[in-house]
């Protein structure tokens, strides 16, 4: 049977027509959705695991949920949901009360191919938040609640945080549950691009690009609510380029010796490159990656970028950030982008 389509509101282009459809596929355990997702029924009809939303980005289309809960843009605390092709832009009137543009807390769960930019880039509410000791994120995957096995993939995420400083509480991708942090493009953070925090553990994080985040571009570590003394451990850092950051690769706090970096280029950091406490390095590129255009956020490969060939492939998604097929049986490119073929 195939599962039913629905079109709920609050979804629309830049027409005012709705576009997004949602499609409901027997989430199992999906817990504390929407109303208009507990009441369709009959989900364990479908053979599929996931209910999935998709907001169908035409040409020209922007799709849009605004769901205010918990100071953050979208919210799912159901497991096996997966949200995708959504634009999460803070610009709009209401967006200082959000800290956060996805946040997931259920298990199982998927971000994929959605675009979150602007989020809490007032100075003054930065500020209110960083004072009673609360961040935000472009998108964050927590376990608090119990989750684990969140999946962040194929997601463009810039503009985090106020321009004009540097801190330690918003960062572009905040991964506390397991899982996977994967073929993400990541700019102009005022915290870190990809930080592992609390009770994080398990966690693959590979071929992503992180430019211009201010207070380092990926931190591996453990510490306050939720850490233990596992936690911070088995980490595998592998195939990432991170660039133009104060801070290049570091594990903080707690962590474990079972943490891997390896085959990560790593380019005009002003800080420290790698520095690690317990975790093991390898293959470590320090050279200019040749971008296409960086002043404008083009972190395609130039021909003859040491990121060319680098790669360990079985770490690679079989995709890239364009949706073109990366090659498994050799040697892959670095980074969210594959290298044209000659």
């Amino acid at each position: 049977m195939q599962a039913p389509v629905f079109k709920p509101p609050h979804c629309h282009n830049s027409r005012g027509v709705a576009t997004r459809e949602t499609w409901c596929h027997g989430a199992r355990r999906a817990r504390n959705l929407p109303r208009w997702f507990r009441d369709r029924g009959q989900r364990d009809q479908f053979s599929s695991h996931h209910l999935r939303l998709r907001c169908g980005l035409g040409r020209g289309d922007r799709g849009r949920i605004g769901v205010e809960r918990q100071r953050c843009w979208l919210v799912n605390q159901g497991d096996y949901v997966d949200i995708r092709g959504f634009e999460i832009d803070g610009t709009n009137a209401r967006a200082p009360v959000w800290r956060m543009g996805l946040y997931g807390s259920g298990s199982h769960g998927t971000f994929q191919g959605n675009k979150v930019h602007d989020v809490l880039t007032d100075t003054e509410t930065y500020a209110a938040a960083a004072a009673s000791g609360n961040g935000g994120a472009g998108i964050e995957m927590d376990r608090y609640y119990g989750g684990m096995d969140g999946t962040v993939i194929g997601n463009l995420v810039f503009n985090v945080g106020p321009s004009n400083i540097t801190g330690n509480l918003a960062h572009g991708i905040y991964q506390t549950q397991s899982g996977i942090v994967t073929n993400n493009v990541i700019y102009n953070v005022i915290g870190v691009g990809i930080h592992l925090w609390h009770g994080a553990q398990n966690i693959v994080i590979a071929n992503n690009t992180v430019d211009g985040a201010r207070s380092g571009c990926i931190v591996v570590g453990s510490g306050d609510s939720g850490s233990s003394e596992t936690s911070g451990d088995r980490v595998t850092v592998v195939n990432n380029i991170v660039t133009n950051c104060h801070g290049g690769i570091e594990e903080f706090g707690i962590t474990g010796r079972h943490n891997t970096f390896t085959n990560n280029l790593v380019y005009r950091i002003t800080g420290w490159t790698i520095r690690l406490q317990r975790g093991q390095e390898f293959g470590t590129i320090k050279l200019d990656p040749k971008f296409v255009n960086p002043e404008v956020h083009d972190y395609h490969l130039q021909a003859g970028s040491p990121a060319i060939g680098a790669a360990i492939a079985k770490y690679a998604p079989t995709s890239d950030f364009d949706g073109r097929l990366r090659t498994l049986l050799a040697p892959g490119d670095l980074g969210a982008y594959k290298a044209p073929t000659p």
